[in-house]
């Protein structure tokens, strides 16, 4: 018990002479007289601080097995697929083919324009640029995707095998 409380003392001597030693470094800093010794004790304190502050805001053990599970989305997957990739091709492509003048109009009459041109020229079928969809994949995927959502299931349909 004796060594316990003596150990205890010291580390508290230890401790206020280190932040008294810290306050005259950081004041010999303000005025500008700083002597090496006290720079390197205002380094190690700042690198001690950044280091505690990178720990605290490290992620925990949850947020780290989230993101192995669920994180591996591409980006491409993020921002909509395919078919979303396959929307902003042909709205890009729409926005190269209008002529300069209804750049300053607005949004929806230049759309409006553009699918009357399509029905005028008979170039293509309208609902294609309207709505485009992906490839023979894309569509095999929603149907199965709405097939699944159709189905109505109940929680335990595992153990009676419908």
């Amino acid at each position: 018990m004796h060594n316990r409380r003596k150990r205890g003392e010291w580390l508290a001597e230890q401790q206020a002479k280190s932040a008294r030693e810290l306050e005259e470094a950081r004041q010999a800093t303000a005025t500008g007289i700083a002597t090496p010794q006290q720079v390197l004790l205002l380094n190690r304190e700042r690198a001690a601080m950044e280091a505690d502050e990178a720990r605290k805001s490290a992620k925990g053990m949850f947020a780290r097995a989230k993101e192995t599970l669920f994180g591996g989305m591409a980006e491409e997957e993020q921002k909509g697929g395919k078919i979303g990739a396959a929307a902003r091709a042909a709205q890009e492509k729409a926005q190269e083919v209008m002529p300069q003048s209804n750049k300053g109009s607005g949004v929806v009459q230049a759309v409006e324009q553009k699918v009357q041109e399509y029905k005028q020229s008979g170039a293509g079928a309208v609902e294609g640029v309207v709505h485009p969809f992906g490839g023979p994949l894309d569509r095999q995927a929603q149907a199965s995707v709405d097939a699944v959502r159709d189905q109505t299931r109940s929680w335990v349909g595992w153990m009676t095998r419908r």
